[in-house]
Order: C-alpha cells, then sequence, then structure tokens
C-alpha cells in the first residue's frame, strides 16, 4: 500500500500547545486530517547520569494522542521528540560541543547459529554519547489503547526520556508516516509539551503521584513509570512488558 502525505504550512506559535495538522492518503481513500496533542504534560524530571542505570525519567511519562489518519494501519505512523528551550528557539536535545566523529560503531559478531550471516553489535560512541542532552527512546510507535472514559484511541507514550541538564525546557513531538518507497520522510504533524523543570539532586522535589491515565494503561501492559506508593520518597517501577 502506498502512502503519501503533505505537510500543512502552518507553523507553531512559541509558548503553545498548537498543533499541526496534516493529510495522509491510502490509495484512492479520501484524505483523513490528522492532528495530535499531548494528553499527558511533563512535569518535572532530576537530571540524569552517563550510566544506564542513572536514566531519571521525565513523570509523568508524556503521552501524545492521534486524532483522524488510517485506524487500520495506526502500525504506520511514528512520533519522534526532541528537547527544546522553554521559548521554542533552539533544539538543545544535544550541546552545543561539536563532535566530528563518527556516531556509531559497528562490531562484526560470530554468529554460531548461521556462520553465513554476519552480524554486528551498533553502540552509540563515547565522543557522540557526551554530546547528547535528552537521552531514552526518542521514536515511539502508535498503540490502540482504552482510555479513562473507555474509549480506544490511539496513543504514543514515552517511558523512559530523561535530561542530563538542569534547566527549564520543552519537548517537541512530530509525527511521521513510514514511506513504503523508501521516499524520505517529513513531519505531516507537530506539537509541543507544556514547560517542564529538570532539577539538580539537592533541588529534586521528588516524583510526583502517579497519574491515573498511566495506571490505565499499564494495566493494558503498556510499559511505563509507576510509582510503588502515593509517599513523596516512594519507589517507582517500570510496569507493563
Amino acid at each position: 500500500m502506498n502512502i503519501t502525505h503533505e505537510a500543512n504550512v502552518n507553523s507553531h506559535q512559541s509558548g503553545g500547545n498548537t498543533d499541526k495538522v496534516g493529510t495522509t492518503k491510502a490509495g484512492s481513500a479520501p484524505q483523513n486530517q490528522v492532528s495530535i496533542g499531548v494528553v499527558q504534560q511533563p512535569l518535572r524530571a532530576r537530571i540524569c547520569g552517563f550510566a544506564a542505570s542513572d536514566r531519571r525519567p521525565i513523570h509523568p511519562s508524556p503521552i501524545v494522542k492521534l486524532t483522524g489518519g488510517d485506524m487500520d494501519d495506526t502500525n504506520l505512523y511514528i512520533l519522534s521528540a526532541s528537547l527544546w528551550s522553554e521559548n521554542l528557539t533552539k533544539d538543545v536535545s544535544i550541546t552545543d560541543k561539536f563532535y566530528s566523529g563518527n556516531s556509531v560503531t559497528y562490531t562484526l559478531q560470530n554468529d554460531a547459529t548461521d556462520p553465513l550471516q554476519d552480524a554486528y553489535k551498533v553502540e552509540l560512541t563515547n565522543g557522540y554519547s557526551s554530546c547528547r542532552v535528552l537521552w531514552g527512546r526518542l521514536a515511539s510507535v502508535c498503540t490502540r489503547l482504552t482510555d479513562l472514559d473507555g474509549t480506544v484511541g490511539s496513543f504514543f507514550i514515552f517511558h523512559d526520556l530523561a535530561v542530563r541538564s538542569s534547566g527549564t525546557y520543552r519537548l517537541k513531538f512530530e509525527l511521521y508516516v513510514m514511506s513504503m518507497t523508501g521516499a524520505k520522510m517529513v513531519p505531516i504533524a507537530s506539537t509541543t509539551s507544556d514547560v517542564f523543570s529538570v532539577h539538580s539532586p539537592k533541588s529534586f522535589p521528588g516524583v510526583p503521584e502517579t497519574t491515573a491515565l498511566s495506571r490505565c494503561f499499564a494495566k493494558q501492559g503498556v510499559r511505563i513509570r509507576l510509582r510503588t506508593s502515593f509517599d513523596a520518597g516512594g519507589p517507582e517501577v517500570d510496569a507493563g512488558d
């Protein structure tokens, strides 16, 4: 099935959570307008370290809802996340430090089960890793879930985004449709989150209470960060698969 898409010329208004909408076409089907909106806003986070064990995800987990589009092919929709300054004038997902080396390394691995098939281990280089400010899974696939009202919808969940530098930021989300022809993908819709704060360990006020929406989606098997208690210092766990 061939999919084409058109980007809307409307741009974001700085400081607002305004959707950019677009259209998708599937074969000879009529065009469907699509839009995205943040239904669970990020609130705060503690700065994370370089070690995987020191990831401090943003709370609550940002959740974005897709409206419109082809609901029979929601697996074709991908949402990317990037970190922006509070006034939306600069992408701060990586530092200003210039890094000209390779971003990843490929190491040949021996595959005993199929010696004729080469396998490679792909890892980020130390130089590139040191330049990243926003960590975690920067892309999410569309998932059909039932919300608190009992309505089935299409959602994107970012459960492990973390930030390495304190300050106030916004997240920018851009929606793509996977191309079946190999053509370059361009975003068909975008939106931004409200402002959230990233704190140093000493100033971090603690993990907020788990939201009802997070618990609702966790019960449906979604991997999302949950608190095991509502105490200010209560632990948190990953729920879902």
